[in-house]
């Protein structure tokens, strides 16, 4: 499950059993499920960076 803070707006990754409590990048306790629209940059920003990531050289 996609996870937010309400505070600095990271999105990570979480288990749904396991709810982060604290964000991992300015620890602050404001973690809430990621709003939809989070969600779609989230995806849309790793497949960018695995494209990236992955392209072959010339």
């Amino acid at each position: 499950m996609l996870y937010a803070c309400s505070e600095c707006g990271q999105t990570f990754w979480g288990f749904e059993q396991f709810k982060p409590q604290q964000c991992p990048k300015c620890g602050k306790f404001s973690v809430r499920e990621a709003l939809e629209h989070e969600q779609i940059a989230y995806e849309l920003e790793q497949a960018t960076s695995w494209r990236v990531s992955h392209r072959k050289e010339a």
